[in-house]
């Protein structure tokens, strides 16, 4: 599990996995890592009780399988999804939180490599980028 600091790069690394093994659309391969991340989230507004905060995902979409984070490799996506494993679309999806005033928090997130063509890409590494914004109401 990786706890990135405020303003930090996150470089997420999910291994090397068989091209072969990108067969089934929006799937992840046989043999794929999940990364877990675990982003500290602390709020400090003075009020006793919950303070409700939303992270938020952007980025480029796959076209061929838009809950996808589009990658440098044709046939290659990232999916996001929250603790539940419930996708984050990178179109602006949301992560709702609950955090105590003043106490450090964690907001999970999963990472994996999915196919968005059912075809198997070319050999290669792959790179996206996406941004997560933290929002405090």
């Amino acid at each position: 599990m990786f706890r990135p600091m405020p303003g930090e790069t996150i470089e997420v690394d999910l291994g090397d996995v068989f091209a072969a093994n990108f067969r089934v659309v929006g799937h992840k391969p046989l043999g794929a890592r999940t990364a877990e991340l675990a982003i500290p989230v602390r709020c400090n507004t003075g009020n006793a009780g919950l303070v409700n905060v939303n992270l938020s995902l952007t980025a480029t979409t796959d076209p061929s399988y838009p809950q996808a984070i589009k990658t440098s490799r044709p046939g290659v996506g990232v999916v996001v999804t929250d603790s539940q494993n419930n996708i984050i679309s990178p179109a602006g999806g949301t992560l709702p939180l609950s955090i105590p005033d003043d106490a450090d928090s964690i907001a999970r997130m999963n990472v994996y490599p999915v196919s968005t063509t059912g075809v198997p890409p070319e050999t290669g590494r792959f790179e996206a980028t996406a941004t997560v914004r933290i929002n405090f109401d």
